[in-house]
């Protein structure tokens, strides 16, 4: 059975958009989109994602999909005013499993994960001072062993793989109208990393709610609710379960994704 949205997301943590305040609470505003999509029909969907390049996962090695819709939806509205809020709510076109006691949502959204056999490797990132255009700068020399000028090599793991996929219950319209503006997965996308040429969103009527929780972060105080327990070896004392999973406020004791074998 597929659940049902939960109506009480705390709007006061919304972001405020400056076309919010022209628009009020009209079709524009954040809390006109969650009173539109927390109605539509939600059914299980498996999505899948073709790649050009290798990706860079974030720093808990995982690409999460309901974080990669909160960036699409954010980049809805071109700007955003800082209103105060540490942190925000980005309402999303998905059905919730739970919210914490201070909102966070739970979405229903798996990780994606490579499809097939994956190749794992290294890529070196350097920034390195210009010294052959130095005579057009006011300093002529810089130190390059140490300090602003120093001479940078970063190794980034690189996961290679024609294509990645995922899980989720929510509309595919939505979901769709989301992942078009989804460019990149992962991180360094500006240097060409995670690149991705198109997403395909199928109707997977066989996943459930279950499926989709055991492959995503669930944090312990929702099984806790549920009765339910932990296996040792995939708990975590502390990981990201919503999003922005790299917000501190975001993290909390998990049970973590199952991976793949």
């Amino acid at each position: 059975m597929t659940p049902a949205p939960i109506l009480d997301l705390p709007v006061e943590r919304f972001p405020t958009a400056c076309r919010e305040r022209e628009y009020g609470d009209g079709k524009r505003c954040w809390r006109g989109l969650w009173r539109r999509w927390q109605h539509l029909p939600a059914e299980p969907l498996h999505i899948v994602g073709t790649l050009a390049s290798g990706y860079i996962a974030p720093l808990d090695g995982a690409l999460h999909l309901d974080g990669l819709l909160s960036a699409a939806c954010l980049s809805l509205w071109a700007s955003v005013v800082d209103d105060g809020i540490e942190r925000y709510v980005i309402p999303l076109p998905l059905a919730l499993a739970w919210a914490s006691p201070a909102g966070d949502p739970l979405w229903l959204a798996s990780d994606l994960r490579p499809i097939g056999a994956a190749s794992r490797g290294s890529a070196y990132l350097h920034s390195r001072y210009p010294s052959e255009r130095a005579d057009l700068a006011v300093r002529q020399t810089a130190p390059t062993k140490a300090g602003r000028y120093k001479d940078v090599r970063m190794p980034l793991a690189v996961t290679v793989t024609a294509a990645v996929e995922g899980w989720c219950i929510g509309d595919r319209n939505a979901v769709t109208m989301l992942l078009d503006r989804v460019w990149h997965v992962g991180r360094k996308g500006a240097h060409g990393r995670g690149r991705v040429l198109s997403w395909q969103i199928e109707p997977a009527p066989e996943i459930d709610a279950d499926y989709i929780l055991d492959h995503r972060n669930v944090p312990v105080a929702y099984l806790a609710a549920k009765g339910l327990a932990v296996a040792p070896e995939r708990l975590s004392p502390r990981l990201g379960w919503t999003p922005p999973y790299w917000h501190p406020a975001s993290m909390a004791a998990v049970r973590t994704a199952l991976r793949q074998g």
